[in-house]
């Protein structure tokens, strides 16, 4: 599902929350894990890439992974736009 970019007037400068990070998380991992599951380094550089650029710990232990369709409506959600 294609998804608009936000006018100027909707961006959000701010950094994200606890849970729109973990959403992120959840996204990126789902997006990088081969067929397999995540290796032990993904993990490790998804959590550790998170918590640096947001402050925010996250986990992916027993994560369900969702699509590109389900990322881009959590965020959507998330973010109010």
């Amino acid at each position: 599902m294609p998804v608009p970019l936000p006018s100027p007037a909707d961006e959000l400068l701010e950094p994200p929350d606890a849970v729109e990070t973990q959403a992120i998380a959840i996204g990126t991992a789902s997006a990088a894990a081969p067929p397999g599951g995540l290796t032990d380094v993904q993990r490790v550089l998804i959590e550790a890439i998170c918590v640096a650029m947001t402050g925010h710990p996250v986990t992916l232990d027993g994560y369900r992974p969702m699509t590109a369709d389900e990322y881009a409506e959590a965020l959507r959600l998330l973010t109010g736009t």
